[in-house]
């Protein structure tokens, strides 16, 4: 299989991450399927040739991964994305969120489509027309049974 570095650490951080969880009989699975498809991240020689690693050899190769290193890298993502491009509503933390808060949101996301720019400016015209429409309303001396209609 021809998976990206990155989706073989993804799947072995996953691995670690259910070793401290109820989901064991999950956990035996995925590792027997990681090592069935050879899905875990292979180590490279002096020469540059790839060896396979059982789960087992990962682990004991990468000690400075605990269980919970996939929650620490998901919990400081959203804090250093929320520097640079900040969401919609702030302390709203979520790697569910959609939209100006989703963790995937981008720069070029935040900016408003024309639609988006057209319909508040309708909103503001409508609210600033109401509100003169019921100024003068307030302002004229009606008799009870009569109204205006906006």
């Amino acid at each position: 299989h021809k998976e990206p570095p990155s989706a073989r650490e993804l799947y072995f951080l996953i691995a670690r991450f259910l070793t401290t969880g109820p989901c064991r009989r999950a956990l035996k699975v995925l590792v027997q399927e990681l090592e069935q498809h050879q899905l875990l991240p292979k180590r490279l020689d002096w020469q540059g040739n790839e060896h396979y690693r059982s789960y087992e050899e990962l682990v004991l190769s990468n000690k400075h991964v605990a269980p919970d290193h996939l929650l620490q890298i998901c919990k400081r993502i959203g804090p250093i994305l929320d520097k640079e491009i900040p969401p919609s509503i702030s302390r709203v933390n979520s790697l569910l969120g959609a939209g100006r808060q989703s963790l995937l949101r981008t720069a070029k996301g935040m900016v408003c489509s024309l639609f988006e720019m057209g319909m508040i400016h309708f909103h503001k015209y409508m609210v600033k027309t109401f509100g003169i429409l019921r100024s003068r309303e307030l302002s004229l001396k009606l008799p009870p049974t009569t109204s205006v209609l906006c």
